[in-house]
């Protein structure tokens, strides 16, 4: 493990981690590029931070989809009638809790949710030791 106190100690020397692409995503990666200045390092360092920024963004990602799985299943486990529509509940609340067009909501949950439940699942368990 990296100690942060390094990094930020090492603010007038620029430089990226060993074995940066090697850390998984969350708050300790998070927390390294945190404290990486792009415009003082080395063109392949700059790729090797882009690299990192994505891999956190697509964790993220999968996470916020597994969020709103949760949304879709929690609406669908309150619903007695035939007629109760979770998933069209679900993106008018994800809708209004993310600022998102009607259109964006409905590509969210329809489509977003739908394809990543299942990764994001294995995210979030592997975030909480599930």
């Amino acid at each position: 493990m990296l100690d942060l106190g390094d990094v930020a100690a090492g603010e007038d020397a620029p430089w990226v981690p060993c074995g940066l692409d090697e850390i998984p995503p969350g708050p300790e990666l998070a927390a390294i590029l945190w404290h990486i200045d792009v415009r003082r390092i080395s063109g392949y360092d700059r790729v090797v931070v882009m690299r990192a920024h994505q891999h956190l963004v697509s964790h993220y990602t999968a996470l916020l989809y597994a969020d709103m799985a949760a949304v879709v299943e929690a609406l669908d486990d309150h619903s007695n009638s035939p007629d109760w529509d979770a998933a069209e509940s679900a993106a008018v609340e994800i809708r209004a809790a993310l600022h998102l067009t009607r259109r964006g909501a409905d590509a969210e949950v329809g489509g977003g949710v739908g394809v990543a439940v299942a990764s994001a699942a294995g995210a979030r368990d592997a975030r909480f030791g599930w």
